[in-house]
């Protein structure tokens, strides 16, 4: 990735993929193609980003979350909480 000048308000990636100035990326996060993230955004580990959509500016998304439309500006988007079965892992079948 080529260092940015002050100049330069955003980073065009691959994929048609936009990452705006002043944004967080964690580690392990996977942008699909046609992403813009605005500015002063922060994407937690291993959060996806899915085909065409916005990340409106300002915006959480935290670790885990799956993003498939575009979010409203400063938003925070968490994923739902992990639930446990009443079956003990070697009851089921697999």
């Amino acid at each position: 990735m080529p260092a940015l000048t002050k100049f330069e308000l955003s980073y065009a990636y691959p994929h048609d993929s936009v990452i705006h100035d002043h944004v967080f990326l964690a580690s392990h996060i996977v942008v699909s193609g046609h992403v813009d993230v605005g500015e002063y955004c922060f994407i937690g580990v291993n959060a996806t980003l899915r085909n065409s959509i916005k990340i409106a500016p300002r915006t959480l998304i935290g670790a885990g979350a799956v993003i498939m439309k575009d979010t409203e500006e400063r938003e925070v988007y968490v994923p739902q909480r992990v639930t446990f079965w009443d079956k003990k892992s070697d009851e089921i079948e697999l």
